[in-house]
């Protein structure tokens, strides 16, 4: 066997076929094409690396029975820079080589590398420099790496890594990034779940970035920013430790189905905060686990329907920043969350509008009133199977600025907290509108006995337009309803007696004139 080669660089094309070469020094390949054939074998003896400098092309093109074998005891890889005529690996064996890679890739050309194995590396399996990138890298195997399977700088990286099993690594599966990201040209991502990215910094969206069947592990913040979409299918998004600050939406879109979120947000902020301006916004077929914090925090009326289930939040599951996007079609499924309801922090509206039940209590911190701002009558049609629920000293009023209207079915009306119930009250005022009605409702637990004695769960001033029909009116804190001013005829008490069922009222069924002994 001759020695080993202390130092090669190859300046003319030259072809290596079938054997075994040994090198005791670096092999450089400079404006030349060095091919490797089926079955060769190189062996680096010491920290040497194979180095393609730029208009150099490495051409290892093995086959399924006779790879091409490349490794050395801690050598230092095979090191590509950019070049127009590109390298090709197809079946080729790298392993035993050192820090920092196997494979490094400084800059973009027209690289690719299929069906190769890249294992027992000390280090990265294969290194993308910032803004490197194949043209194709797929049907490989990197296994059993000292570190992460693949360390790039960049999202664009990854766009042609795909069909690729990342394997072992000392439990270190996936890509690596280790800086934060942006995103400012449309991307597409098809990375696999086998694959995981490890994204170790912040990751913002200002163009489109289209990711699916993926798992990222995050340590940084998603921001989707004006111009941002974020399109997502079948995607697991979880922490790179106990927790990460989740996804905040502040001017973007979020096009998700399928994309469930673990660990996410803190406890200040939810793990998914969807601002004002912000849309179009759909999540179908979501799921929010264990965040910190609130589980999603959703300021725009969605455009679609929305199905998430957030489960073991830390603070309130979901907070809706206004009434009016209870007139999207929601679905939230709640469970194992210290607060099992949805919370609403604005409840003033202004225009006409049909809510339905977003799948669980929709809890009001303040009034909930319809407001008139030109005259126009507001209505409020609240559909079946919805339940209100108000803090205390908190309640629905209807009427009271400017003409409004309630149409309610088969709706619950009740206290925040039922282990220690009390709200005010729902009040019709001197301005309510003809078609007000209340129908097979449930109306509990109102009646402010500590500010207002003289009062009711439902309260009807100086009018007698509100239909109360089929109705279970019960455990009042001081009447069942009260009547004030015009609307307390004989006739509209008997109306209302006749109509509704009553139950456990403190003060009685009906105020002022009738009182139980």
């Amino acid at each position: 066997m001759p020695p080993p080669v202390e130092a090669w660089v190859v300046t003319r094309d030259t072809t290596l076929p079938a054997g075994r070469y040994e090198f005791a020094g670096p092999v450089v390949v400079r404006e030349a094409v060095l091919r490797l054939e089926a079955g060769a074998h190189l062996v680096f003896q010491g920290p040497h690396a194979l180095l393609v400098e730029t208009g150099g092309s490495l051409l290892a093109l093995g086959d399924s029975l006779h790879p091409v074998v490349l490794e050395g005891d801690s050598w230092q890889g095979i090191r590509l820079s950019a070049t127009e005529a590109g390298s090709h690996l197809a079946f080729c064996e790298i392993r035993g080589a050192g820090m920092p890679a196997a494979l490094l890739l400084y800059s973009t050309g027209k690289t690719t590398v299929t069906h190769s194995w890249i294992h027992g590396n000390a280090g990265f399996g294969v290194y993308l420099n910032a803004g490197a990138r194949f043209q194709a890298f797929r049907f490989n195997r990197l296994e059993d790496n000292g570190w992460y399977p693949v360390l790039c700088q960049d999202l664009e990286a990854l766009q042609n890594l795909d069909s690729t099993n990342l394997l072992g690594n000392g439990g270190r599966v996936g890509v690596w990034i280790d800086r934060s990201v942006r995103v400012q040209r449309p991307i597409t991502l098809r990375p696999g779940p086998q694959n995981p990215v490890h994204l170790d910094g912040d990751l913002e969206i200002t163009d489109t970035l289209d990711l699916a069947r993926g798992h990222l592990r995050l340590r940084g913040q998603i921001r989707v920013l004006a111009g941002g979409v974020f399109r997502v299918r079948q995607v697991l998004l979880e922490p790179l430790g106990a927790s990460w600050p989740g996804v905040w939406v502040d001017g973007g879109n979020l096009d998700w189905r399928e994309v469930t979120l673990e660990a996410a947000g803190t406890p200040a902020y939810a793990a998914v905060r969807v601002q004002p301006g912000s849309g179009p916004v759909k999540w179908v077929e979501g799921t929010v686990a264990s965040p910190p914090g609130t589980g999603v925090d959703l300021g725009v009326v969605p455009d679609s329907v929305w199905e998430v289930a957030v489960s073991g939040a830390g603070a309130v599951p979901v907070i809706l920043r206004h009434a009016r996007i209870l007139a999207a079609p929601l679905r939230f499924s709640l469970s194992d969350n210290p607060s099992p309801w949805i919370r609403v922090n604005s409840a003033r509206v202004t225009a006409s509008d049909t809510w339905r039940s977003p799948g669980a209590p929709v809890v009001f911190t303040g009034n909930l009133s319809l407001v008139s701002e030109d005259g126009t009558p507001t209505f409020l049609y609240l559909l079946p199977g919805l339940e209100l629920r108000f803090y205390d000293y908190a309640g629905l009023w209807v009427g009271f600025n400017g003409p409004a209207g309630l149409v309610a079915q088969g709706v619950r009306f009740t206290a925040r907290d039922l282990a220690d119930p009390a709200w005010r009250s729902l009040r019709f005022g001197p301005e309510t509108v003809a078609g007000t009605r209340l129908d097979s409702c449930i109306l509990e637990y109102g009646g402010d006995v500590r500010t207002q004695p003289d009062s009711g769960i439902v309260v009807i001033t100086d009018t007698q337009v509100p239909v109360l029909e089929g109705n279970l009116i019960r455990y009042s804190h001081t009447y069942g309803v009260y009547l004030r001013g015009g609307a307390d005829t004989p006739a509209y008490r008997q109306e209302i007696l006749s109509r509704n069922t009553f139950e456990a009222n403190a003060l009685g069924d009906l105020g002022p004139s009738l009182r139980k002994p």
